[in-house]
């Protein structure tokens, strides 16, 4: 016969929960541990199968804690078993797994980490059944108070409600409560981007400086996006075939690709490849500066800044001081010329030099042809605009699109 439960803070107990925290039974022996449980170290594992799934989990330090935790964690298996889950998951739990998911697969996990964060400072839930239709309404009005825009709450609650899906997607909870949630309205555009002409793209390159002017070219040359360029190493490219290779890691879509270097760019990598060993850190301003120079330090990146550390969020700053001093007016914050501007030049440009829109898709990236003919055809709508605004007597203002909205909502406005 086995012992009775034992009576542990008003909560009735098996055997095997009595005794202190150690890991012994009270009469001093090795505790026995309950099926599904494991101890390394002086930490405590979950480690069972359920439906033919291994279910392991870190538990605690605390024997009676983790026997807690077991139990919890094997309800919420049987209820996922049957289709009964509920969403009382806790929220560090799942924003952790979130986010760790999210550095393999995406290249802004830390826009997400901010975002979430956000969410935290407004109310810090402690479960995902605290995550409700009410709590994003008054989270959006949180936001909105502090002269955020609409377009931007509108993302953040979109971080939010992936990850609630995700956590319905691996069993974690039941359901998402925020599923089919309308965005708030908003009149923000898309941003709109040109193309460059030669001319501009010229001045350009005459007004930077050698280290800046070969980046602003590549960009010219290739296509490639800002981070892409950024996170370049001399180990992605192939000297004796004249290309570049996108990692999937870098690439937005995940994909490798393989991108044409052109002759002049070829020796510009050569040279700074053989000059890359007697990189050394810089001086700078204050001796903090000085450190974090030091320890960015990088001979792997091909581009890298004047203080030989990889290329950061400066760089948006000098392209449009460059643009300002080359004459380009409208290469500016919320202005229709910055850096993914030269990529929109790479594709007009090409094309419009008798170069196959297919072969561009595949250099560029684009998942679609049509996607790289849309980007064609925007900058060249926007190129024929602005022609007829140089007259001094004209002026041709972008149109407006007519709004669609749903049948259902017009009749309510004629009701």
């Amino acid at each position: 016969m086995f012992p009775s439960p034992v009576r542990i803070s008003g909560v009735h107990r098996p055997w095997w929960a009595s005794g202190d925290q150690k890991g012994v039974s009270p009469m001093g022996r090795p505790r026995k541990l309950p099926p599904g449980m494991r101890k390394r170290g002086e930490v405590y594992y979950a480690k069972f199968r359920k439906d033919g799934r291994l279910i392991q989990k870190r538990l605690s330090t605390n024997y009676q804690a983790a026997s807690e935790m077991l139990t919890d964690l094997r309800a919420r298996t049987d209820k996922a078993g049957a289709g009964i889950l509920d969403n009382d998951f806790p929220w560090k739990e799942a924003k952790d797994e979130y986010l760790r998911w999210a550095r393999q697969q995406t290249r802004i996990a830390k826009e997400y980490e901010f975002a979430l964060g956000k969410f935290e400072e407004y109310l810090k839930p402690n479960s995902l059944r605290q995550i409700t239709h009410e709590y994003v309404v008054g989270f959006r009005q949180w936001r909105l108070e502090q002269n955020v825009t609409p377009r931007t709450v509108n993302k953040q609650v979109l971080v939010l409600n992936a990850l609630m899906n995700r956590m319905v997607q691996w069993g974690k909870i039941g359901v998402n409560p925020l599923h089919g949630m309308a965005h708030l309205k908003h009149d923000q555009k898309k941003k709109q981007r040109r193309s460059l002409s030669a001319d501009e793209i010229n001045a350009i390159l005459e007004h930077s400086a050698p280290y800046l002017r070969r980046v602003w070219l590549m960009f010219m040359t290739t296509g490639m996006r800002k981070q892409e360029l950024i996170e370049l190493k001399f180990s992605d490219i192939d000297f004796d075939r004249h290309v570049a290779v996108i990692r999937p890691e870098v690439a937005k879509n995940h994909h490798a690709r393989e991108v044409p270097i052109c002759d002049e760019m070829m020796e510009v990598i050569r040279q700074l490849q053989k000059e890359s060993p007697i990189r050394h850190p810089i001086e700078g301003r204050t001796p903090a500066v000085t450190a974090k120079q030091a320890a960015n330090l990088s001979r792997e990146h091909v581009f890298v800044t004047n203080a030989n550390t990889p290329l950061r969020n400066n760089l948006l700053v000098r392209f449009y001081a460059i643009c300002k001093r080359a004459g380009i007016d409208d290469a500016k914050r919320g202005g229709m010329v910055d850096i993914h501007a030269l990529r929109v030049s790479f594709v007009t440009l090409a094309i419009e030099g008798g170069a196959d829109p297919k072969s561009i898709q595949e250099i560029i990236g684009h998942s679609t042809l049509a996607l790289t003919m849309n980007v064609y055809t925007k900058a060249r709508a926007q190129a024929k605009r602005s022609a007829i605004n140089a007259l001094p007597f004209a002026v041709a203002s972008e149109p407006k699109v007519r709004q669609i909205i749903p049948i259902q909502e017009a009749r309510e406005r004629l009701a």
